[in-house]
């Protein structure tokens, strides 16, 4: 069989502004992956569709605007109540090549009760999946 490689022109980031981004290395790694492939990043939040950003969204979203002034890219906010279905959503219309994704870190209760959305990505993303660990 013949392989082809594709070219990463358009990387997205899932990026939680409810964690301490500042605190984690994942937007380095990221703004690395981009500036090496030469791709469009799309910074991607998902939040509830009846919410409104919070402080400490807003603060999160200027801190990832700051230190992304280097990469050529664009931040989206998108109102899904579902994260998973939110960004395979995404990763379809805007073409994306690959998807970047930074694990939570949760409780074995919290893991029992509660559906991980890397997984879900992992299974159900028509595209990879990167997860980083910051």
């Amino acid at each position: 069989p013949t392989i082809y490689f594709t070219p990463l022109k358009k990387i997205a980031y899932a990026c939680d502004y409810e964690t301490e981004i500042a605190n984690s290395l994942t937007l380095h790694y990221v703004n690395d992956i981009s500036v090496d492939f030469e791709s469009n990043l799309n910074i991607v939040h998902i939040m509830p569709e009846d919410n409104v950003l919070s402080e400490q969204e807003a603060e999160m979203d200027y801190f990832v605007e700051d230190n992304l002034q280097t990469v050529m890219h664009k931040t989206y906010i998108i109102k899904n109540n579902d994260v998973s279905n939110g960004l395979i959503e995404f990763i379809a219309e805007h073409n994306i090549d690959l998807v970047i994704v930074e694990p939570k870190k949760h409780s074995l209760f919290h893991s029992i009760f509660h559906k991980s959305v890397t997984n879900e990505l992992a299974f159900f993303s028509p595209v990879p999946v990167m997860a980083i660990h910051g």
